[in-house]
Parts: structure tokens; sequence; C-alpha cells
């Protein structure tokens, strides 16, 4: 196995995981502007939720919201903010929704931690109006 150490604070990271480091993320303001303009829907996705800083945003603009990550700590901590259903499982080739089941996507800094761009096949197929995603600006 070998393949997670210790972080600063006494958690480990794996390939993808830093519980620690994403639990304590805020809310950009930028990324509630694009919330603000672009999310639409009864029924929204939050790929790769953390620890839900988005949730509240998304919350008022959907009457559904679905939370989904890979990281079970961080699904703990997103379960306190405005999610009315939370999955834990790998982003892979497939995800575990029907298709068209979500007006919107919200695929907020994801994509760069991939290996390839073949998400957004999935992403357009569980999408039945909108997908909104964002990357890290340096």
């Amino acid at each position: 196995m070998g393949s997670k150490k210790k972080v600063a604070g006494g958690g480990e990271e794996g390939p993808f995981l830093m519980s620690e480091k994403y639990a304590a993320k805020d809310t950009e303001w930028r990324k509630i502007r694009l919330i603000e303009k672009f999310v639409e829907g009864e029924k929204v996705l939050d790929l790769g939720c953390g620890p839900g800083e988005y949730g509240p945003a998304l919350k008022s603009k959907a009457t559904r919201l679905v939370g989904f990550d890979m990281d079970k700590g961080l699904l703990r901590i997103a379960k306190t903010r405005d999610y009315d259903g939370l999955v834990n499982g790998k982003i892979g080739k497939r995800l575990a929704f029907a298709t068209g089941a979500f007006d919107t996507v919200w695929c907020s800094e994801i994509i760069e931690h991939l290996p390839n761009l073949s998400i957004v096949d999935e992403l357009e197929r569980v999408a039945k109006k909108r997908i909104v995603i964002t990357v890290p600006n340096p």
C-alpha cells in the first residue's frame, strides 16, 4: 500500500485525498457570482463537493442539491451545509446517476486532479441543461 503519507494536522494524504486542507477552504466570491449567474434548475449536482463550502449558495438556486465526493471525512462536514443528499464514490468513467438526472452540474476545482478529461462526457450525460466547471487561477 504505502500510498498515503502523514500531513500537517495528523491527517493522511492519498492520491487525491487531503481532508485537512480542503476542510478549511473558504468560499470564493467569484465562484458565488458564477453560481448566481449560471446555476439553475430544480436538481443540482455538486461534483467533488468536498466540505460543501458552496452548498448554501447552490441550494439557494435549487430545490434539490446532491453532493458527490470521494472523501468520507469531507462529506461528514458537507452534511451540515444544505445538501439534500450526499454520495460517496470515485469520480471515474461512469457516475452512478441516471442520464439527465440533474438540471445543472457544478464541478469546481476537480478537473485538474483527474488524469484526463473523459469525465466531461459523463457530466454531459447526467446534466439536463447546464454544466459549470471552474479551475484554479493562480
